[in-house]
């Protein structure tokens, strides 16, 4: 049955369930529980298999997925991205976001240095891993708004676990800010900070590789 204010379409190939939703209004919004954006979600149950071929497969699709993701909101291939890593990189199942920062490329240094050099195909990329509060003693939502006001990005990729009732790897994208938990409350203010100060949009992508089992999140 049609939702009013929301449409969604599903693909599976060979593994692989790839599920884009749009929720256009307050109405769609109420009915399913969730805020108004475009929501992107891979799951893979067989993930956790090792499975090599699998995982170059996720990959892809990742890729894919998040690039038509970027296009379709108008982030153009030279947009700057800032990469935030939430989440406690001392407790293992927090721990994706530092460990994801650690391995991105860092480019916007490169753009600022020597942009002549810099070859065809890269944007400039920064990236950073706030800790949590209990850490650094100031909230998440404080670091980011000061790293944007002086960086001035185009647009957030967060990247935080995603705690589900599933037991099953999947991963998420949306252009609105997850209501997770308290910590990530506060960091969803800075989204709308960065969405209403510089009319950018903030994107989260969530995994759930992690061996927490929890009631799902809405």
């Amino acid at each position: 049955m049609a939702i009013p204010g929301v449409s969604a379409t599903t693909v599976d190939d060979n593994g692989v369930r790839i599920t884009s939703l749009t929720v256009d209004d307050e109405h769609g919004s109420k009915a399913i529980g969730k805020m108004i954006g475009n929501y992107v979600t891979l799951e893979v149950p067989g993930l956790r298999k090792q499975d090599t071929d699998l995982q170059n497969r996720v990959t892809t699709h990742f890729a894919k997925q998040f690039e038509l993701f970027l296009k379709r909101i108008g982030l153009g291939e030279n947009a700057k991205a800032l990469v935030v890593g939430l989440g406690n990189w001392n407790v293992t199942p927090d721990a994706l976001g530092p460990i994801v920062v650690e391995n991105v490329m860092i480019t916007r240094h490169f753009f600022e240095l020597m942009p002549n050099d810099v070859a065809p195909g890269y944007r400039p990329v920064s990236a950073v891993s706030p800790g949590v509060l209990g850490i650094t003693g100031i909230e998440s939502s404080d670091i980011i708004k000061g790293i944007v006001q002086q960086s001035q990005p185009d647009f957030i990729v967060a990247i935080d676990a995603l705690a589900s009732k599933a037991i099953e790897s999947q991963y998420d994208d949306s252009d609105f800010r997850y209501r997770h938990s308290s910590g990530l409350r506060n960091w969803q203010q800075a989204a709308r900070y960065y969405r209403r100060n510089y009319g950018r949009p903030c994107h989260c992508s969530r995994c759930s590789n992690c061996h927490v089992c929890l009631d799902d999140c809405k």
